[in-house]
């Protein structure tokens, strides 16, 4: 017997910075951010999501998270998966306070376990968005050049900084040639998207919508603070969110899934373009194809997988501090490092010793080698496999393909990006950043059949 309760934490305040390092109490708060719990019991066993309106968290965070949840709750630590919308204008990695998400969400759990009430059917609907209302930004050029990252700013043309950052010599003198950027030329990349949303509503015995689950695939950047400036929101989430609640007045939890290289086809970062891309998936899921369900069953299993990191990159934070000072005196060991291998260097070696945004930690690695979490759920027609990353389409795909589970990215931490094997070393913003070696890759797809 499957039953559930919910909840919800404002957290608007559990720290001192936003994304961009704003002091929160200079922002302009849009929306109240906050922390969304759905607690499942199977059987007897209790089970706890939580739903954060944050960028990302750091593994060590998230770790001290769970386990203080877990004691508060007397809920086994597997048993607890956190999950991030992605905002880019919530919370800086760097000033959350732990006791004060702690303090917020122990408040939230309160009463819930009084709350359970037994889920009778799910119901599942999946829409799709129109061509063009969200896009992939990984443009490929040619074998030899490898691929590039475009951004969509400034009226969908090359966004300048990313181009600065990870574009080798070789890839600008074929701009140069072929690709120049210009006011009166635009450039839409045309790779896979995953534009679906799914819905599922979790129902009671007189067919009462008890809670919504949904999944998204797109980078919620539209009002991204880098942009925008000192305003807090939870970007085009909340918009849909609010839709979503108001069509059958039960609570919405959203998952971002395939969504490390999709983002809204937006020409200006605003608050009416999230509007848009909010309204559009609302659509989506209005045209949307739905199916009853009474099965209710379900299935959790956690998996502990130990993955090589990439070899072309330091594996320590000492070697990747030494690389940093190595860029900052532009001095390398070997002439023949490419651009992109600088920017590699650069862009990794800052992920783990910036003190903004942490994706190793000290204990870490282990011989090359780091062991993260994977977690695998399967309630009635919901089945998901949970990283802790941003997981690209193409990667998402194959494990839907090979596994029939629909990805959901940063569960239970953060390791930057994660991208399918072909696109490892092909350059661009997101495989620069990956820090998972190709071999690592291949396993992260294979890993749902060895749980």
């Amino acid at each position: 017997m499957l039953k559930i309760s919910s909840s919800s934490a404002d957290i608007t305040y559990c720290s001192e910075k936003s994304y961009r390092g704003y002091l929160m109490s200079e922002c302009e708060i849009v929306d109240q951010l906050e922390a969304r719990l759905l607690l499942l019991e199977n059987n007897k066993e209790k089970y706890l999501w939580i739903n954060l309106d944050v960028c990302t968290l750091r593994i060590a965070f998230n770790m001290a998270l769970v386990e203080a949840l877990a004691i508060k709750s007397m809920i086994p630590k597997n048993h607890i998966f956190i999950s991030c919308v992605h905002t880019h204008s919530g919370h800086s990695c760097a000033g959350m306070n732990l006791l004060k998400y702690v303090e917020k969400i122990s408040e939230a759990y309160g009463n819930l376990e009084n709350d359970l009430v037994e889920v009778c059917s799910i119901d599942e609907i999946v829409g799709q968005l129109n061509k063009n209302e969200i896009i992939n930004r990984r443009v490929e050029l040619t074998p030899y050049l490898g691929d590039l990252c475009i951004m969509f700013n400034d009226g969908c043309e090359f966004d300048q900084e990313e181009k600065e950052l990870d574009v080798t010599q070789l890839i600008q003198n074929e701009l140069a040639k072929n690709h120049q950027p210009s006011s009166s030329k635009r450039h839409v990349a045309d790779g896979i998207v995953d534009n679906r949303i799914h819905q599922w509503i979790f129902k009671d015995k007189n067919h009462k919508a008890l809670y919504n689950l949904v999944r998204v695939n797109s980078h919620p950047v539209t009002v991204s603070q880098g942009k925008v400036g000192k305003f807090v929101s939870a970007d085009y989430i909340r918009p849909l969110q609010n839709k979503i609640n108001n069509l059958n007045n039960a609570s919405v939890m959203i998952l971002n899934g395939a969504f490390g290289n999709t983002r809204p086809f937006q020409k200006e970062y605003s608050f009416e373009a999230r509007e848009v891309i909010a309204e559009a998936y609302f659509q989506a899921l209005m045209r949307g194809i739905k199916k009853n369900s009474d099965d209710v069953s379900f299935s959790f299993c956690e998996s502990q997988i130990k993955l090589l990191l990439r070899s072309d990159l330091g594996n320590s934070q000492n070697e990747c501090q030494a690389l940093r000072k190595e860029l900052s005196l532009d001095e390398f060991s070997s002439p023949k490092l490419f651009e992109d291998k600088k920017s590699s260097y650069q862009i990794f070696s800052e992920m783990i010793s910036s003190k903004e945004n942490v994706i190793l930690e000290g204990n870490d690695i282990d011989q090359l080698c780091i062991t993260d979490k994977f977690q695998k759920w399967e309630i009635g027609p919901i089945k998901l496999f949970c990283l802790p990353g941003e997981p690209l389409v193409e990667l998402a795909a194959e494990i839907e393909d090979k596994h029939n589970l629909l990805v959901i990215g940063l569960s239970n931490g953060y390791r930057s990006y994660i991208p399918h094997p072909s696109q490892s070393g092909r350059g661009g913003y997101e495989a620069n950043a990956c820090m998972y070696s190709k071999e690592s890759l291949q396993a992260i797809i294979n890993a749902p059949s060895t749980f």
